[in-house]
């Protein structure tokens, strides 16, 4: 949609829209969206399909079928990493199994990976700390109703994908602004940032969080090959 009469400069204050469709078929299309540099659009298609298309080419790949992203009813979650380069979702499989949150390249070119394998339903995933970590929801500790039925608590969790970021979530608001510093002052030199923070306090890479109740073993994180987010032990 955009302003179809040039005598109206400001979008909010145009009297007269033009509307253009961006993906025409017989298909149900839902949950657009747009990759964070407006070059690719995302969406749903008939429940079953997340579907990609290039802006400027009109082509389009399909990333995720019914076997990741299984749904009886329009409801299924995803999205964009700050780099446009991968997704995250909400891993579904046909039947009645728990859902996960999954993790998958934009490209299409690989297979969706399994972040949470907990058993549990866990969902609704955020990218934090500009990709290097995700948020996300789960059941696993909460009161629930026997065998996974009625209601249920959920809980807020944490997953970083990066050595540097989980060191960093850890630092105190004193050792904060002194990498902080550090790293301001090595742009200003145009040198590396410094790798992060206070000294390791254990070569075995477990990591926890009492605040957010985060747990991830290296064994599970070395399944990563995205050189950003990769966590190395």
């Amino acid at each position: 949609m955009r302003r179809a009469r040039d005598a109206e400069p400001y979008f909010y204050a145009a009297t007269v829209l033009r509307e253009t469709p961006l993906i025409v078929n017989d298909k149900q299309n839902y949950l657009p969206r747009f990759s964070p540099n407006g070059r690719e659009l995302a969406w749903i298609e008939n429940r079953a399909l997340l579907r990609v298309m290039d802006m400027s080419s009109k082509q389009t790949r399909t990333v995720l079928t019914e076997n990741e992203i299984f749904s009886q009813n329009p409801g299924q979650h995803f999205e964009w990493s700050p780099d446009g380069q991968w997704l995250l979702f909400d891993y579904d499989v046909p039947g009645i199994a728990p859902g996960e949150v999954g993790l998958v390249r934009a490209d299409g070119k690989s297979k969706a990976i399994n972040l949470t394998e907990s058993g549990f339903n866990d969902r609704g995933a955020k990218w934090l700390a500009g990709g290097k970590a995700m948020l996300w929801f789960s059941n696993r500790d909460g009161l629930k109703a026997v065998a996974q039925g009625g209601g249920a608590q959920s809980d807020a969790y944490a997953m970083f994908f990066s050595r540097d970021a989980w060191d960093r979530f850890r630092l105190t608001k004193e050792e904060y602004a002194l990498v902080k510093e550090q790293d301001e002052q090595a742009a200003k030199d145009k040198r590396p940032a410094s790798d992060s923070s206070k000294p390791r306090r254990s070569r075995r890479l477990n990591l926890w969080s009492s605040t957010l109740m985060v747990s991830m073993s290296a064994k599970r994180a070395s399944r990563f090959t995205r050189p950003t987010w990769v966590m190395r032990s």
